[in-house]
């Protein structure tokens, strides 16, 4: 039985790509799977993050200290400069409050700690992807409220402090079961059962999908515009942050560069919408929850394109 689990798992991780978008399919056609699966959002969402965390590799990327110039350009760009430029772009135009408050608040959260691997699959700069990712998942809840509080002004109902200490509790959680993971079983068991590990991160992945994609049939059924709307504000956010990143930093290495467009690129919605929630109406909530398909889709369309450039 221990083994049949071992290999039930071992293979979700290696079909992730096929088990996320199942996952949308499932949440959108059996609304009661999405609506009984909110209570279990949080840890479905800590958990393969403290997981993703745990498997890379810390002592290997000190070397990118020498690069802290770097380093500190690209999060400044991805938390700070980026929400500012999105809402410069929609002022002018008419966007719904709804579209306008998630599109901010996805430009100026970190990316998906799966960043590492997918600059590893494309073959581009995975040291820079791997610390840009944890420096930026270690800043943003320094960042993000301020930015949000400065551009959207009254229009989130919760406290500074608050929305700080939520998004602090969220990424805390998750590098301290990190590091107690990596002391527990040490970092050569995680690396050599990674299958395992990587099974059940893609499973609550899977879980935290389902479940976000709550209400987003009924909005569907209801109003189809408004979903599409949020698709395309999403796959424009995802795909055009991270061409225009590579563009800006297209003077260092080519690889260096299209780094710096997949961590820009790859914005972790899941986090926002875990932290926010309660907070967020549900045509807002929709962009971070339809905008899991531009994030999975951007790996496939960017890596003929990364192999052409190098």
């Amino acid at each position: 039985m221990y083994k049949y689990i071992n290999g039930l798992l071992a293979g979700l991780g290696h079909r992730a790509a096929l088990v996320f978008p199942a996952c949308i399919v499932i949440g959108l056609v059996f609304p009661p799977v999405a609506g009984a699966l909110q209570n279990w959002l949080y840890p479905a969402f800590v958990i393969p993050l403290m997981i993703s965390i745990a498997r890379l590799e810390w002592s290997g990327q000190w070397l990118m200290l020498k690069r802290w110039r770097l380093m500190v350009l690209l999060s400044v760009w991805t938390l700070v400069a980026s929400p500012i430029l999105v809402w410069l772009v929609i002022q002018p135009l008419a966007v719904s409050e709804d579209l306008s408050i998630a599109l901010v608040l996805a430009a100026a959260a970190p990316p998906l700690t799966a960043c590492g691997a997918i600059a590893l699959l494309l073959r581009i700069d995975g040291n820079l992807a791997v610390v840009g990712t944890l420096l930026t998942l270690l800043l943003c809840p320094i960042t993000l409220p301020p930015v949000a509080l400065l551009l959207l002004g009254i229009e989130l109902d919760i406290a500074l402090g608050e929305f700080m200490f939520r998004l602090a509790a969220i990424v805390g959680l998750a590098f301290g079961g990190a590091f107690l993971l990596k002391r527990w079983r040490g970092q050569a068991h995680i690396d050599h059962h990674a299958d395992l590990f990587d099974g059940i991160a893609v499973l609550f992945i899977g879980l935290f999908i389902i479940g976000i994609m709550d209400g987003i049939t009924d909005l569907l059924l209801r109003d189809p515009w408004q979903v599409l709307m949020a698709l395309g504000a999403a796959t424009v956010l995802v795909f055009g942050l991270n061409f225009l990143s590579s563009l800006l930093f297209w003077t260092l290495q080519r690889r260096t560069a299209l780094a710096v467009g997949l961590v820009s690129g790859q914005v972790n919605l899941g986090l926002i919408y875990i932290a926010l929630y309660d907070q967020l109406s549900l045509e807002t909530l929709a962009v971070f929850a339809i905008g899991q398909i531009p994030l999975y889709l951007l790996p496939a369309i960017a890596q003929p394109i990364a192999r052409r450039l190098l």
